[in-house]
């Protein structure tokens, strides 16, 4: 909100709606139907289910070296782990 006022909420509320008026017009209400029986996004796993799953085996890390400490990189750790179980589940 800028100084008390309604006004940026509003323009978001107003481009929200314009937009999703937009992909109504291109796309149709079958569009609509389809995101709807998807149900929104993707399951992300849980962090139980990411514990069950089997220590990485990287040969990018050597014995001793130390795992990243960024979250790009443990996500990337986490995608072979998933790919090398067969990609039971994908983004």
């Amino acid at each position: 909100m800028r100084n008390g006022s309604g006004v940026a909420n509003r323009n978001k509320q107003d481009a929200g709606r314009l937009g999703g008026l937009q992909t109504f017009l291109r796309y149709g209400s079958e569009h609509f139907r389809a995101m709807g029986k998807r149900g929104g996004r993707p399951k992300l796993q849980t962090l139980s289910e990411v514990r069950q799953l089997p220590a990485p085996t990287v040969n990018n890390y050597k014995k001793g070296e130390r795992l990243p400490n960024n979250l790009k990189e443990l996500k990337g750790l986490v995608k072979l782990r998933i790919t090398a179980l067969g990609g039971a589940e994908s983004e």
